[in-house]
């Protein structure tokens, strides 16, 4: 599947690449998600089909993952909201209005990148943690976001420098981004707040001090922090 899908997503032949499928929001009554995806193991998961190759360039965007169709109240998901495997070059949300997913009331993290193939992705104007007006809290259970160690996964970009990039992630159980694992996960330009956790965590020693030059080694490389 080479181009956009617009619709209900069927099951893929066996070993067939998922690529360029689209969640598209459609015309909708405004503030009403295309989608609710809750009570499931993962909202979505973005991941290879069988023995199938990476799969690449989707767009999950303006639904509500984890919550019911006001977006105040959580109809949660066992595991996280998105699950990126094996999946590189995905956006997740978007700048645009209402490109922007809801990710909240998650028994687990709000997005869950976790496999060394999980490089590229994009995740943009979301709410994660937040109920639907982006100030109330329907937190996940564990990080707003998560690169895992055991994955590896390596230049992802959360948020970025132009209107719109940039993530809501609060409320949540656990910290609100977690860089456990990969190098070059860019965090730029988020509101990041009211998290049990620290709201940006490198590593899983607590606040990493700075050293002179930043020449130490781990995840993202154990970058120095701004004062």
């Amino acid at each position: 599947m080479k181009d956009h899908f617009r619709g209900p997503t069927p099951r893929p032949a066996e070993n067939a690449p998922l690529d360029r499928i689209q969640l598209p929001r459609f015309a909708k009554r405004a503030s009403t998600p295309l989608f609710q995806l809750r009570n499931n193991l993962a909202g979505v998961h973005l991941l290879a089909y069988g023995d199938g190759p990476v799969t690449a360039n989707n767009l999950v965007e303006g639904n509500y993952i984890g919550t019911d169709v006001t977006g105040t109240a959580a109809i949660a998901n066992a595991g996280p909201g998105v699950l990126i495997k094996e999946a590189s070059s995905n956006t997740i949300g978007g700048p645009a209005a209402g490109a922007g997913n809801l990710i909240s009331g998650n028994a687990d993290d709000g997005i869950f990148n976790s496999n060394p193939a999980s490089t590229d992705n994009l995740i943009q104007g979301n709410l994660i943690g937040t109920k639907a007006n982006g100030t109330g809290a329907l937190g996940n259970g564990n990080d707003g976001i998560d690169f895992s160690s055991s994955s590896s996964a390596s230049d992802n970009v959360v948020g970025g420098l132009l209107s719109g990039e940039g993530n809501v992630i609060a409320f949540n159980g656990a910290r609100g981004v977690f860089v456990s694992g990969g190098t070059g996960n860019a965090v730029l330009s988020n509101s990041i707040h009211s998290n049990s956790g620290l709201g940006i965590d490198i590593g899983d020693a607590g606040i990493t001090p700075n050293d002179d030059g930043d020449v130490d080694s781990g995840p993202n490389n154990l970058q120095n922090f701004r004062f």
